[in-house]
């Protein structure tokens, strides 16, 4: 007769490997679910701040007057601000990640419970005098974490809880994004409506008006303008005239100034229904000219690269003449 122990011990060797792997996988389940701190959802939202030794960065969302649609508005405060330095305070309609990171954190959640730290660990964490917070404001509450170090080699970041004194790690990400800043976080487009479905735009500067039309809009090779009294004769120029107005970014975004001359306006359709507009206007910050916009999505005025904007206007006449 055979002898069976080998085999046997074979079995219960699987057997207690078997749960061991399912017990690893079951608490790396749970522990990826999440711990909610604060049930919100996004809409609930009225600000996300960040307060850093440096600066504070606030989110804000803000309601479009003619669309309805909710944006992201970002304020990014210096701690010590110095006009001309680069160092001073920025404010600017954010972009679509801006509204993952906001959407990101509805609801307010912790990777994982760490616990209560004693004050004389705290600086193991570096918890113990960090002025750094994030504040979640929605209905009417705050709810304020202070942030700490991360562990090493890690994505994730330790907060705490003032309140309770209860330590949490949560993913570091959203404070990573949030100090990106406007290179990394500002809305440059200016239009919302893409290029192939216009069929028609009008120029007008002061009395003068040109009404071109778009044919072979969905083939960027074929894609031309042509005038609308004249639409078989399409010209390079009105092509190369609209390329250039309709490529134009957002440099930053400005508050409404009084003493800015219009220059041209643009107004742009899909069929019958008008999708877009930009207003062009000129003005001064400080001793030289500068060139400001407003469309249909800015919310406030953005500044333009004069450099592309004076190529524009120089061809502008030649455009309104149709030579």
């Amino acid at each position: 007769m055979k002898d069976r122990t080998p085999l046997v011990l074979l079995v219960l060797l699987a057997v207690v490997l078997g749960l061991a792997y399912w017990t690893w996988t079951r608490d790396r389940t749970e522990r990826t679910r999440g711990i909610t701190l604060v049930d919100i959802r996004p809409s609930e939202l009225t600000s996300v701040k960040l307060d850093l030794q440096d600066a504070s960065i606030e989110v804000v969302p803000r309601r479009h007057p003619d669309s309805g649609g909710e944006v992201y508005w970002v304020t990014r405060t210096p701690k010590t601000s110095t006009e001309g330095t680069g160092n001073e305070t920025e404010s600017y309609k954010g972009n679509e990640a801006v509204r993952e990171i906001v959407e990101g954190l509805a609801p307010f959640e912790a990777a994982q419970a760490v616990g209560t730290i004693p004050d004389e660990k705290l600086s193991e964490f570096e918890l113990s005098d960090t002025s750094d917070r994030i504040t979640i404001s929605a209905g009417g509450r705050e709810y304020a974490y202070r942030i700490g170090g991360r562990p090493y080699g890690k994505t994730l970041q330790y907060i705490q809880d003032p309140g309770s004194r209860q330590v949490y790690l949560m993913q570091g990400r959203p404070f990573d994004d949030l100090k990106g800043g406007s290179a990394r976080l500002m809305e440059r487009t200016l239009h919302s409506f893409k290029t192939e479905s216009l069929t028609r735009v009008e120029i007008s500067a002061g009395d003068r008006k040109k009404i071109l039309i778009q044919s072979y809009a969905s083939d960027p090779k074929k894609a031309s303008w042509a005038d609308v009294d004249k639409p078989a004769e399409p010209k390079d120029l009105y092509k190369n005239w609209m390329d250039k107005i309709l490529r134009l970014r957002a440099m930053g975004y400005l508050p409404v100034f009084k003493d800015v001359k219009p220059v041209l306006e643009l107004h742009c359709y899909a069929g019958q229904d008008e999708v877009g507009y930009m207003e062009l206007r000129e003005g001064t910050t400080g001793i030289e000219k500068e060139y400001f916009a407003h469309t249909e999505i800015t919310l406030e005025q953005v500044r333009l690269n004069r450099v592309l904007i004076e190529e524009i206007l120089k061809d502008l006449d030649t455009v309104l003449a149709g030579s």
